[in-house]
C-alpha cells in the first residue's frame, strides 16, 4: 500500500503542475509543462492573446512569433510583469511600433533574451531596455529591421550591470550611430553585430562598452579615405577579427581588408578650385604640394 500513496502523491504533483501550467495558457497558444514554453508562434495573431494570472515561478520562452503583430503594447503582458521569462521571441511579425514601459524596474517584464528580429521598425524602441536588469545577461536582437540611425543614450536609464551583452542590428539600414550611443550601464563582455547595413564609417569618438570581445563590421560599404584614417591601428582591429571590414570606396583601396591598409593609404581627393589665381615669377622655381591622390593610376601634374 506503501508504493500506491507514494504513486497517489507523485500522480497528484503532475495534474496540480500541469494544471497550473494550462490555467496559465492563453488560447490558442500551447503550454509544455516540461519545458516551460508557451508557444504561440504561426497561430495567424494580430494582437496579443489575454494571459490570465500565471501560476509559474519561471518561463523559458514565450514565443510569439511568425504572426501578423503590428504594435507591442506592454499592457498586453500585464499578467507576466515581474516574472522570470529567458526569452521572448517576436521575430517575424510587422512591427512597427512599442507601446508602453517594459523598462518599470520591479515591474518590469525581466527577459534575458529579447527578439525582435525582421520587423518593421525604424528606431530603436529605448522603452524596451530593463532599468534594473538582474539577470546578468542581456541579448537584443533587433535585426532585419528598417534602422538608419542608433541614438544618443540607448541604454541611459539602465542602472545595470551586464557580465555578457549581445547587440544585433545586422541587415538594418544603418547609416550613422551616435558617438554615445551605448553610454550608461557597465558591460564587462560585449559582442556587437553591425553588419550588412550603410555604414561608411562611424565616429572616431564612438564610446565602445567597456569590455568588448566581438565588433562584427563586415557587410557596409567602409569608405577608407582620410577622414577615416584615425581607425588604422586603433583597437576596433583586434574586436573585428571574426568578421573583417573590407574597403568599398575610394576606388584605388576598394575591395582591400580595411585593416590592412596603411595609415598613408586612408588618402582623400586633393581639393582643387580651378578658379583659383596662381602667381608665378617667370623663370622662377615653384613647388606644388598636392595631398595623395585616391587613385594609383593618376599623378599630380603642374
Amino acid at each position: 500500500m506503501e508504493w500506491f500513496k507514494l504513486f497517489t502523491i507523485w500522480w497528484s504533483l503532475i495534474i496540480i503542475n500541469s494544471f497550473e501550467l494550462f490555467y496559465a495558457c492563453p488560447d490558442p497558444c500551447t503550454c509544455n509543462v516540461t519545458t516551460n514554453v508557451i508557444d504561440c508562434s504561426n497561430r495567424g495573431l494580430s494582437s496579443i492573446p489575454a494571459f490570465r494570472t500565471i501560476a509559474l515561478s519561471k518561463i523559458e520562452l514565450l514565443d510569439l512569433s511568425c504572426n501578423n503583430l503590428t504594435v507591442l503594447n506592454s499592457s498586453d503582458f500585464n499578467n507576466i510583469l515581474g516574472f522570470s521569462v529567458e526569452t521572448i521571441d517576436v521575430s517575424l511579425n510587422r512591427i512597427v511600433q512599442i507601446v508602453g514601459e517594459f523598462s518599470d524596474g520591479n515591474e518590469a517584464i525581466g527577459y534575458r533574451t529579447l527578439n525582435l528580429s525582421n520587423n518593421a521598425l525604424t528606431f530603436f524602441p529605448r522603452n524596451i531596455v530593463p532599468n534594473k536588469h538582474l539577470k546578468g545577461d542581456l541579448i537584443i536582437d533587433i535585426s532585419n529591421n528598417f534602422l538608419e540611425h542608433l541614438p544618443a543614450h540607448m541604454f541611459a536609464d539602465a542602472d545595470s550591470f551586464y557580465p555578457g551583452f549581445q547587440f544585433s542590428v545586422r541587415g538594418n539600414r544603418l547609416r550613422s550611430i551616435h558617438p554615445n550611443a551605448f553610454s550608461g550601464p557597465i558591460i564587462v563582455d560585449a559582442i556587437l553585430d553591425f553588419r550588412n547595413n550603410h555604414l561608411e564609417s562611424i565616429p572616431e569618438t564612438l564610446k565602445l562598452p567597456e569590455g568588448v570581445r566581438s565588433i562584427k563590421m563586415a557587410g557596409n560599404p567602409w569608405k577608407c579615405d582620410c577622414n577615416f584614417r584615425w581607425i588604422a591601428g586603433s583597437l576596433f582591429q583586434n574586436y573585428t577579427k571574426l568578421s573583417p571590414p573590407i574597403c568599398n570606396t575610394p576606388s584605388g583601396v576598394s575591395g582591400r581588408p580595411l585593416f590592412g591598409l596603411t595609415k598613408s593609404e586612408f588618402a582623400c581627393a586633393p581639393e582643387v578650385d580651378d578658379n583659383a589665381p596662381i602667381l608665378e615669377t617667370e623663370g622662377a622655381n615653384h613647388v606644388l604640394v598636392c595631398r595623395r591622390n585616391f587613385s594609383y593610376n593618376r599623378r599630380c601634374h603642374r
